[in-house]
């Protein structure tokens, strides 16, 4: 399943199969989510110190992110995608489930 908590791309995956749009999210709501998630997704244009993926990393959860993302350094090849093409994404998660 595809949970989204992403507002402004939530109506280009809302008709994806196995996809669930949340919308904005209470704090709680969103760890508990988190913790059972297997890979979080971070398409970000811009954004230094994303919180989310901090606290996906110390719940055991898998980041797929951009260059954009601050920090992506840390992260190793299979965990950043270079466009915003569905399809690199689509195989980085695919990589990851594997």
């Amino acid at each position: 399943e595809i949970l989204s908590g992403l507002v402004g791309s939530e109506m280009c995956i809302r008709d994806s199969p196995n996809t669930i749009c949340k919308g904005l999210l209470e704090r709680k709501e969103c760890l508990e989510i988190i913790n059972n998630c297997k890979i979080i997704l971070c398409p970000s244009l811009f954004d230094s110190n994303p919180a989310v993926l901090a606290e996906a990393d110390k719940l055991g959860c898998e980041a797929i992110l951009t260059k954009n993302v601050g920090s992506y350094e840390k992260y190793d090849k299979g965990s950043i995608c270079n466009s915003f093409l569905i399809e690199e994404w689509i195989k980085k998660i695919e990589n990851k489930i594997k």
